[in-house]
Parts: C-alpha cells; sequence; structure tokens
C-alpha cells in the first residue's frame, strides 16, 4: 500500500469502447421579408431528449457607407471631399459637431463612433429598416487636433465593415480651437503724438478668465501702407495687469498727416476685427524751417502760380505794386497756424494770425499781403502747432515800386542853338532803384539815377551824376549846339520792372518863330489796360484839338491813323498792326472829327493818333512848315465790345396785350430778334428760353447762381386747363404746385423754338394777370424780352400798336420800345 491507501498488489481491468458519429447538415434560408429576424430551426434524433437547433439572422449587407462632418457655425472649406480617408474639419470649443451617416443598403447595423476626446462612444443599433441613416451630435471642450473613427457593421458586412478592423475611408479629423472673441482695442492717448515723443502705441487687451485663443495671429494696418503681421504668441505680454492681458505694438510714421489704424485677431476658426473712430494725427517738429517771399504777376493765378523770385543785387527787391506772397519750405513740419509780426523800425506789430488749411501740407499754402511802403522792412514769422512745437524765421526784404508811364516832354517850345533848353520827365509811377537813360539824339546818351543799377542795366551809357535819386516829375536843362530836328528818347526801368518804360518827343532847334501845334483828344485813354470802350454796332465819335504854335501860319493838315492792339493783360506789353483807315471811315480821315460807322471794326482793342502838322500852302513858306516837322499828336485807346442783343415778342413791341375765352396769342420772338453787330445773321444761333408766372409770383433762381433764373424742369404746354380742384387734391405732389400759369408753379416752360402759341384756355384762371419772359442767348450775351398778360372770361378786341415810321422807334432792352416823336406821337394802332 502507498501513501494514497490504494493497494499495489490489486489490479484493474479498463475497456474503452469507440465509435464513429453521425452528422447532419440542417439547411436554413431567409426569405424576402424576413431581414432583421433571426431564424430557427429544430431537428431530433433517435435520443428526443437532445434535440439539434440551428439559428440564422437574416441580415441585409452594409454597402457604401457615406459620412459627412459639419459644424453649427463654423464654414469649411468649399472644396472639402467628404469621402475622402483623414478629410480634415475646423471648429470651435464647446461647438455643436454632427455626423452625418448614410448607407446605401444595410439592415440591422450596429453604429460605434469613437471620438477621441476621452468621451464615450456614441453607439446605436438599428433593425428597423433598411439603410436607415442616422445623425449624432458631440461638443468639444478643448482644443486640439481629434481622429473621429466611424464604424459600422452587421453579420454579413465584409471585413472592410467588420467588427475586427476599421476601414481608411472611416477616419476623419477635426481640429478644434479655442475662438477669437472680446478683444479690446485701446489707442495711444493723445490721439494727437509728435514724433519727437516717440512711436505712437496701439494696446490690445483681453480678459484672463476667457479662454485663450488657439494658435492666433495678429495683423494692424497702420494706415499708411505698413502692415505689421504676428503670431499672437511671439508678442511679449506687458506683464500684470490686473484681471487683462495687455499685448503693446508701437509704430513711428515717415510722414505726417491723419491714419486710422485697423487691427485684426484671427486663428482657422474665427477672426476679430479691431479698428479707430477716430483718427490717429501723427505731427512732425518744425524743422529746417524756410520762409520765401515772392511776388505773382498781374494776372496770374495766385493760388497756383509759383511766383517770381526777388531781384536786386542782394536778391532781396520786390515790387511795391503787387502783394508780397510767403512760401514755406522744410524738412519736415506739422504747422496749424502763422503768424506775421512786423518789425521794421523797432515796431513789433502783428500783421495777423493765418489758419493753415492742410496743417499736414503746409508747404503747399502761401500768404500773401501788401506792404505798401517803399523802402526795408523786417518782419518774423512764427509757426506753431497744437503740440506746443514754435519756430520763428526772420526775413529782411525791400518794397521797390514798379516803373511805369514815362513821359518826356519839351512844352513845344522852340529854341534856338546854345540856348538853354528845358526837358521835364514825368512817371505814372517811379520805385526805388530806377534807372534813366536819355538819348538827346545830338551824340549824347546819358543815364541818371541809382548808379549802381545804371552800371548793370546800361554799362556802356555815360552816367551822369547829377540826378542820383529821381523824383516825379523830373526836370532837367541840356544845351544844343546846332540846329536841326531831334527825337529825344526816355527809358527807364528799376529792377523790379519787368518791361523797360519808353517815351520820345521830337525837339526843333531852331531861329523860326514857330512850333509845334498842342494836340489833345478829350476823354481819351492812354492805358491800354484801360481803354474808352465802345458796342460794334455803334458808331464811333472821336473829336480832336490843336492849338495852333506858329503867329504866320493858321493852317494844318490833320490825319487819323489805325492800329489794332494785341495786349498782354498782365503787363500791358502791346503789338499793333496797322488797319487801313482810308477804308474804315474815308469821310473824316483827315478832319479833326473822326466817324466810324457801325460795325465797322471786329471785336478787341485799337490804338488812334490824331496828327496835326502846321503847313504854309503858300510857295515862299518863310517859317519852313514843310521842311521843319512842327508837328504833334495824340492818341486813345479804344475797345471794341459785342453789343446787346435786341428782342421783341410780338408786332409793335407793346408791353401787354389781353385776350379771353376762346382767344389765343402767338408770341414770334424769332421774328424780332437780332445781333445788332450781324444783323444779316438773324436768329441764327440764338437760344430761346421761356419762363411764365403769375404777375404777384418770382421765379425761383438758379441756388448755384442767384442771378440766374432756373431753368430745370419746365412745365408743358397742358392741352387743358388744369381745374382748381385737381390741384387742391394734388397738392403734395411736385408737379402740382399751386400757382404759375400752369398750375404747376412759376418756373421755365419746356420749349425752345423761336414761337410760342399759347391759347387763353390753357392758363389755370381767368381774371389774372400772367408775365411771359423770354430770355434770348448767343455766345456769351444774353438779353430778356418780357410781356404781360390779362386772360379775361370776356372777349376783347384784339390791336396792334406799332410807329408809323420805323425811324422814330427803337427797340431797347428789355424789348421796350423807345420813341423819338417829331412834331406829333408817332403811333398808331
Amino acid at each position: 500500500m502507498d501513501d494514497t491507501g490504494f493497494s499495489l498488489n490489486v489490479k484493474f481491468h479498463l475497456e474503452i469502447v469507440a465509435f464513429q458519429p453521425t452528422f447532419y447538415d440542417i439547411g436554413n434560408e431567409c426569405a424576402d421579408g424576413d431581414a432583421g429576424k433571426d431564424i430557427t430551426v429544430t431537428v431530433t434524433g433517435n435520443d428526443t431528449s437532445k434535440p439539434k437547433t440551428n439559428q440564422t439572422a437574416c441580415q441585409i449587407e452594409i454597402i457604401n457607407l457615406e459620412t459627412v462632418l459639419s459644424m453649427a457655425e463654423t464654414v469649411q472649406a468649399e472644396d472639402i471631399d467628404h469621402s475622402a480617408e483623414g478629410a480634415a474639419y475646423i471648429g470651435k470649443t464647446l461647438e455643436v459637431v454632427t455626423l452625418d451617416l448614410t448607407l446605401e443598403a444595410g439592415l440591422p447595423v450596429h453604429y460605434e463612433i469613437f471620438w477621441d476626446d476621452e468621451s464615450s462612444n456614441d453607439v446605436y443599433d438599428q433593425n428597423v429598416t433598411n439603410a436607415a441613416p442616422w445623425k449624432t451630435t458631440h461638443q468639444y471642450a478643448a482644443p486640439g487636433e481629434y481622429v473621429i473613427n466611424i464604424t459600422a457593421y452587421n453579420l454579413h458586412s465584409d471585413e472592410n465593415y467588420g467588427y475586427n478592423g476599421y476601414t481608411d475611408n472611416m477616419t476623419r479629423v477635426v481640429t478644434i480651437q479655442n475662438p477669437v472673441e472680446d478683444w479690446i482695442i485701446n489707442f495711444g492717448d493723445p490721439s494727437k503724438i509728435i514724433d519727437a515723443d516717440g512711436p505712437y502705441e496701439v494696446f490690445l487687451e483681453y480678459e484672463k478668465a476667457n479662454p485663450f485663443p488657439t494658435e492666433s495671429s495678429v495683423e494692424c494696418d497702420w494706415g499708411d501702407g505698413v502692415v505689421f503681421t504676428e503670431d499672437l504668441d511671439n508678442i511679449v505680454e506687458e506683464g500684470d495687469n490686473n484681471d487683462f492681458l495687455r499685448y503693446k505694438l508701437k509704430h513711428a510714421y515717415e510722414i505726417n498727416g491723419e491714419y486710422n489704424v485697423t487691427c485684426k485677431i484671427w486663428n482657422l476658426v474665427s477672426i476679430q476685427w479691431l479698428g479707430a473712430e477716430n483718427m490717429v494725427e501723427w505731427y512732425h517738429k518744425i524743422e529746417n524751417l524756410v520762409v520765401l517771399p515772392r511776388y505773382i504777376p498781374l494776372g496770374r493765378d495766385t493760388d497756383t502760380d509759383p511766383g517770381q523770385p526777388p531781384m536786386g543785387p542782394d536778391n532781396d527787391q520786390l515790387p511795391q505794386d503787387l502783394n508780397v506772397t510767403f512760401f514755406f519750405d522744410y524738412s519736415q513740419a506739422t504747422i496749424e497756424t502763422i503768424e506775421i509780426l512786423n518789425k521794421t523800425e523797432g515796431n513789433l506789430d502783428s500783421l495777423g494770425i493765418w489758419d493753415v488749411t492742410d496743417k499736414f501740407n503746409a508747404n503747399n499754402y502761401r500768404i500773401s499781403f501788401s506792404f505798401p511802403d517803399e523802402g526795408d522792412h523786417n518782419v518774423t514769422i512764427i509757426t506753431r502747432n497744437s503740440l506746443g512745437d514754435e519756430v520763428e524765421y526772420n526775413l529782411e526784404f525791400e518794397i521797390v515800386g514798379k516803373v511805369r508811364g514815362v513821359k518826356i516832354d519839351d512844352f513845344q517850345i522852340i529854341t534856338n542853338k546854345e540856348q538853354k533848353k528845358e526837358f521835364e520827365i514825368s512817371f505814372d509811377s517811379i520805385g526805388a532803384g530806377t534807372c534813366m537813360v536819355i538819348d538827346f539824339k545830338d551824340g549824347a546818351i546819358k543815364s541818371f539815377g541809382d548808379k549802381t543799377y545804371c552800371e548793370d542795366w546800361q554799362p556802356d551809357v555815360k552816367y551822369d551824376p547829377v540826378f542820383q535819386a529821381l523824383t516825379a516829375p523830373q526836370p532837367l536843362t541840356y544845351m544844343y549846339f546846332q540846329m536841326g530836328i531831334f527825337n529825344v528818347s526816355v527809358t527807364a526801368k528799376n529792377r523790379v520792372t519787368e518791361i523797360t518804360t519808353f517815351d520820345d518827343v521830337m525837339v526843333i532847334v531852331t531861329d523860326a518863330p514857330c512850333a509845334p501845334p498842342k494836340v489833345v483828344i478829350p476823354f481819351n485813354s492812354t492805358n491800354n489796360l484801360a481803354p474808352v470802350e465802345y458796342f460794334r454796332a455803334d458808331q464811333i465819335v472821336i473829336s480832336a484839338s490843336a492849338e495852333l504854335n506858329c503867329t504866320p501860319v493858321i493852317t494844318t493838315k490833320k490825319s487819323w491813323t489805325l492800329f489794332a492792339a494785341d495786349v498782354n493783360i498782365t503787363n500791358g506789353l502791346e503789338t499793333l498792326s496797322s488797319e487801313d483807315m482810308e477804308a474804315i471811315a474815308p469821310a473824316t480821315v483827315a478832319s479833326s472829327k473822326l466817324i466810324i460807322p457801325p460795325r465797322s471794326l471786329i471785336y478787341g482793342t485799337y490804338k488812334i493818333k490824331f496828327t496835326s502838322r502846321m503847313w504854309d500852302d503858300s510857295i515862299e513858306d518863310p517859317n519852313w512848315t514843310r521842311k521843319l516837322p512842327f508837328v504833334n499828336d495824340a492818341f486813345t485807346y479804344i475797345k471794341i465790345n459785342k453789343s446787346p442783343l435786341r428782342g421783341m415778342m410780338i408786332k409793335g413791341g407793346v408791353s401787354m396785350i389781353s385776350r379771353g375765352q376762346g382767344q389765343s396769342m402767338v408770341l414770334e420772338p424769332y421774328l424780332y430778334a437780332e445781333d445788332p453787330d450781324y444783323p444779316e445773321d438773324q436768329y441764327d444761333g440764338m437760344e430761346f428760353r421761356w419762363y411764365c408766372k403769375q404777375k404777384t409770383e418770382t421765379f425761383p433762381m438758379n441756388p448755384n447762381n442767384v442771378e440766374e433764373r432756373l431753368f430745370e424742369n419746365g412745365s408743358f404746354l397742358p392741352k387743358k386747363k388744369i381745374l382748381q380742384s385737381e390741384i387742391d387734391a394734388n397738392k403734395d405732389k411736385p408737379d402740382f404746385q399751386d400757382g404759375g400759369c400752369f398750375g404747376r408753379g412759376p418756373g421755365p416752360i419746356n420749349e425752345s423754338l423761336g414761337v410760342l402759341a399759347i391759347a387763353s384756355e390753357q392758363f389755370m384762371k381767368a381774371d389774372t394777370f400772367y408775365d411771359i419772359l423770354l430770355e434770348i442767348r448767343k455766345d456769351t450775351r444774353k438779353t430778356t424780352v418780357e410781356i404781360a398778360v390779362e386772360i379775361i372770361e370776356a372777349i376783347p378786341p384784339i390791336m396792334e400798336i406799332e410807329c408809323a415810321d420805323p425811324l422814330l422807334c427803337l427797340v431797347g432792352e428789355g424789348g421796350k420800345l423807345f420813341i423819338n416823336p417829331t412834331s406829333r406821337l408817332a403811333v398808331r394802332a
């Protein structure tokens, strides 16, 4: 016996019996309509206590599983391929993510979604409807990149949809970020800043308690073409600022001006714009200021002309008759006000303070000021801005008058040789530093006046120190040592005079008892910039007189000459071209009274000269009047202007007519309108503008030109009278204003022809006076003609009133008829 208690001396017999089992194949088949059901078949063998069971799950294979991921707020890329493996999406934290699953076929379906964020998988079993879609949602609480796995399977699905693995096209990637929101931008204080104080600062602030935006970037457009861009994580935070994070951005502007700073912060899922309501004003410190005094010649644009620099040996002389214009230059500056102080002769007087129209471009600003007194001037210009910057600039210059209208006269006194000859030189104006040169035509030429300028201007002319400073008038004595005729000339100029002033006089040195006549044209003008004006349609009559200075001789030869003058209005420089006076005024060209017929001269400026010469018709001519030119002349400038247009509406030129029931009127100004300068053209080239109003009304005027009537939205002539009831019912409509001739208010009539026909029934009411006004226009001229119309209920007779003799009547301005009666009134009706 061993330790187990069994006897080792006992033997046992073991018999093993084996037999082959019988296998049965039990078939089972799912019929239509059995999908989603379990089919069970039971088979019983010899031992009924041990039946055999076969259970079959009837299912439809899953075909074409499709997934679409969408976000509640975040917009996805338009070209995203939802069926692509690893398709990338973006979204915000706590934003609702929606997953839509669709099938072409499949039942039952077991769905399982893995969100990759430690949350439980979404599981759904669908065992009712074939290919039924399923939608589920999810929210991510933290930013990050998440890989979503989607599983859908049943027992009949192939391994691509099987439980044992995931296929590539069942994976989606979503990037979740904290959005950018609730940022604040604080702009530098104050909004005005000068460059000397350093760069401009902008602060971006964010409450610490809010989730910080994920992987965000900052972009600031400083408004000057410079754009700053940086990742927010790379910008150093300012440190502990209570409950806010604070980021400082700085920028220094190169050019002064007004700038609108706009910033944005953004990441993949959001963007926030931050902008300034007020402009940032960046000032430049005033540096290297230079003030340039200049003058702008007459006739040039004082706002745009660059001006002329000072003249003189020291480049400091400016003309007296023109304003001194101060120009400003600098290397950089922001200038808001400019003050000019006059420090001449120790004074300290403010000449004014000017507000610069564009403080950031003060070099485009100019100040024009008159200094009427000749001599040296000392001024200080002070430039300022509101940030306390102030710069002074001192200037010294000399105001010098221009030389104008020099004339030399010997008073037509005939002297003998070796006898003192008295001259007088006068000036319309004479400025400082003037030099006068006289050519006595006997070989002597001398200069007088400012020695320095004479030597600069006429270095080859002998300077005579007898007059170092000229006066006006300037007397001068000279002596001839031979008899003869000398055409003495004088020229005068100074540094500020653009054109040399010139005059001459004929001097006769003889022992004959004669002198040139004294010639005068009354009411003349010797200034080509201010001529005597005439209308082209008028007759021009100019008379001259001559005082004889030759006792034995009382006869003279007279003549008129005519020149067309092309005058430069800036400086008075003229170009003359001779006209044929014999053809223009043949009857009076040799008399002292010149008569130029109407329309003989075209528009423009003319110089007319009258010449008178002593002339002895006797054969002996003892006083040599035919040898010595005892002659003198006078001249005048005239200007031929366009004549006023003439107009009349109705025969006879009456100013008032009456019309009643069934009557009409026809106004035909085209028959009577005339350009008196070119009457042969009749109404060619004329524009007719018609207006109508009631007597008590006024015409609306053009808001852009208060002297001109408004000519817009004219009334059409109505086919019939507009009833007052219709006007009252439509008062709120602009086309039915109460009043005027046709119920639409006073104003223009929509008619442009030179004839207007109106029936009395077209006027809005009877027993009323109406004014019809016609404006006739041609080129730059216009004239108005007016007629009063009385509309009455009765039927008055229609009358015509006209002059019996047209020569006794004249149609004047406004179409009014002027009568010049003889012994009786020349009117008939």
